[in-house]
């Protein structure tokens, strides 16, 4: 009898836990965690790496990534220029043999002509497959020759981030005109700007080091910052899901303890914000990503967010599948991936093949979901 009674009770416990679980996570600002068998399922078909040895790639060092119409990849170095692969042959432009406005690559955008806009250290360049265009300073309103990010919408309209503490802001350009936002004629709250992305809607998203701004179609303003919003961190990257979510990765360092990176995954839906940091007290975590620095985040179309973070030296991870609130390292998955590169670009192409920007070269990786 009071084995029976024993039982009874602790069914009704267990009912009690249940129902307290389910309406802590109606509450909490965190999402449920969904069961890893769940949540990642990749397998990693092949992996390779192309760098100036083995390719015609000009340098290892590489900063940015684009995938143009043709499917053709882009590639731009930190000092040697950009390079075209069409799939078997590299060609190579720098100021020497192009009219390539600077060798130092930092963004490289394509629009729906099919023309190659490239940001860079001294300007904004244009190539259309034949012909080299050069904005800057002496021709247009450009406020800061350091072009750190473009993105083009809906309508074929060119975004340019540029920037330093003491001068930058966003333009837009439609080929002919010029529309400039700086601190001084808008609500941006920041000169810098980190990353552009535009979503499904034609949403203008643009991370800035103090806050987040979105530009809509009808060029309403809403800035999100640390002190409006729930915003943590200044904004270093930032892409949206199939649901139109919008994912913010931050990456501030606390120089002085090097085991600390104040910054993160967060995710806001157009209401609310939830942090998805894997150890927000710095604390390693080995089922999760390495860092709380998030560099770059891109989502594939099977729904998957590709994130990656700048690595410590005693941590292998630096890129991660994540999904349902669980994630998954490249590094776990992918037989002798290399140990560390600093994913700097994130590109998908039309066969779901993943191209890296590292400092070891272009790394390119195929997978499918189970």
């Amino acid at each position: 009898m009071r084995l029976s009674i024993f039982f009874y009770k602790s069914k009704i416990n267990m009912l009690i836990i249940m129902l307290a679980t389910i309406f802590y996570f109606s509450c909490s600002d965190k999402e449920p965690v969904v069961p890893d068998e769940v949540g990642i399922n990749i397998v990693i078909k092949n992996w390779s790496i192309s760098n100036k040895e083995n390719s015609g790639l000009p340098d290892n060092e590489i900063r940015a990534l684009a995938v143009d119409n043709k499917n053709y990849l882009w590639v731009g170095t930190f000092n040697n220029g950009i390079a075209k692969f069409d799939g078997s042959k590299w060609t190579k432009y720098d100021t020497n043999n192009s009219g390539l406005s600077n060798n130092s690559i930092w963004c490289i955008s394509i629009d729906n002509n099919n023309n190659v806009w490239i940001g860079t250290s001294n300007g904004l360049t244009k190539f259309d497959g034949t012909n080299w265009t050069v904005y800057n300073a002496s021709n247009s309103p450009i406020p800061y020759r350091y072009i750190l990010s473009l993105a083009v919408d809906k309508n074929n309209l060119l975004w340019i981030g540029c920037g330093h503490f003491t001068a930058g802001g966003i333009l837009s350009f439609d080929g002919n005109s010029w529309k400039i936002y700086t601190k001084e004629n808008s609500s941006l709250p920041s000169s810098i700007i980190n990353v552009i992305h535009v979503d499904e809607e034609n949403n203008k998203w643009i991370g800035t080091p103090m806050g987040l701004v979105k530009i809509d179609n009808q060029n309403n303003w809403s800035v999100y910052t640390t002190n409006n919003s729930g915003l943590m961190f200044g904004v270093n990257a930032v892409t949206t899901d199939l649901h139109n979510n919008v994912w913010i990765g931050s990456n501030e360092l606390e120089r002085l303890d090097y085991g600390h990176y104040y910054g993160g995954l967060q995710k806001f839906d157009g209401k609310n914000w939830f942090d998805y940091r894997p150890h927000p007290n710095g604390e390693y975590n080995p089922k999760a990503v390495v860092s709380n620095r998030v560099d770059h985040i891109v989502c594939d179309r099977l729904g998957y967010l590709l994130i990656a973070t700048e690595t410590e030296w005693k941590y292998p991870y630096n890129l991660s599948f994540f999904k349902n609130g669980v994630w998954k390292n490249l590094a776990d998955i992918a037989q002798d991936f290399p140990t560390n590169p600093f994913i700097r670009d994130i590109k998908i192409d039309k066969n779901n093949t993943v191209w890296l920007a590292t400092q070891l070269g272009v790394i390119n990786f195929s997978y499918y979901s189970k």
